[in-house]
């Protein structure tokens, strides 16, 4: 192929490349279990300029489902981290740990918990229509970045003969179809990875609610036994 017509197809696949990164990103943020990637969006103001989350605190994942986050100085405000969280994910579940930073020293600091929300019914329908979601936009996005590349050959290379032409438009719907594979794999996951937590939470909301009435069966002994009788 002509070499311009090369660097044409290399851009575009720089692009898809791009945009696909960004569907990961913002499936990573459809949070069912706790991911670091989720807070990547977090600023916060700290020494009169803003921070990535990562320059100025520690990110833990100590557990499945809970973020933590530890100032690395005692002079950050937590209050302004709990702020850029709930700007971010207002539907983490926040709390504080004091914790006692060495062996050696009496100094505490304030450590943020951010617990995943459970997946119930509305997370889960939340997550499942987010999915699709991302992944629409990401198919309108190529079909216009597509338009643009075949713009821009009408304007910088002449006279493109019908080899190269063909050939530009093998390579352009090779990539096409391996990011849209690529990203529809990671929408497919991230649903039934909802599909399999809304059945976990089911399961156990199921099991709660026998431990509830076994409970209060316990508690009650004869007003269980009068409704035995009287179904019978």
């Amino acid at each position: 192929m002509n070499s311009d017509i090369v660097a044409l197809c290399e851009l575009y696949e720089r692009r898809i490349s791009n945009a696909a990164s960004l569907i990961r990103f913002q499936l990573a943020n459809l949070c069912i279990v706790a991911d670091p990637l989720s807070l990547l969006e977090l600023r916060v103001y700290f020494a009169l300029e803003e921070h990535n989350i990562e320059d100025v605190a520690y990110v833990l994942k100590p557990e499945w489902n809970i973020l933590q986050i530890l100032p690395k100085e005692a002079a950050l405000d937590i209050n302004e981290v709990v702020e850029a969280v709930k700007d971010v994910h207002p539907e983490f579940e926040q709390s504080f740990v004091q914790v006692k930073m060495s062996e050696d020293s009496d100094e505490t600091r304030m450590m943020l918990n951010l617990k995943m929300p459970p997946v119930n019914k509305e997370r889960h329908d939340v997550i499942v229509k987010g999915a699709d979601a991302v992944q629409k936009t990401f198919e309108t996005e190529i079909v216009a970045e597509k338009a643009m590349i075949l713009a821009q050959l009408a304007l910088t290379v002449d006279n493109v003969s019908k080899e190269d032409q063909d050939a530009m438009n093998k390579t352009l719907d090779e990539t096409t179809e391996k990011y849209k594979k690529a990203v529809a794999d990671d929408v497919d996951k991230k649903k039934k990875d909802a599909d399999e937590a809304y059945e976990k939470w089911q399961q156990e909301a199921a099991q709660q609610k026998l431990d509830a009435d076994a409970i209060k069966q316990a508690a009650n002994p004869d007003a269980a036994f009068s409704m035995k009788m009287g179904g019978e």
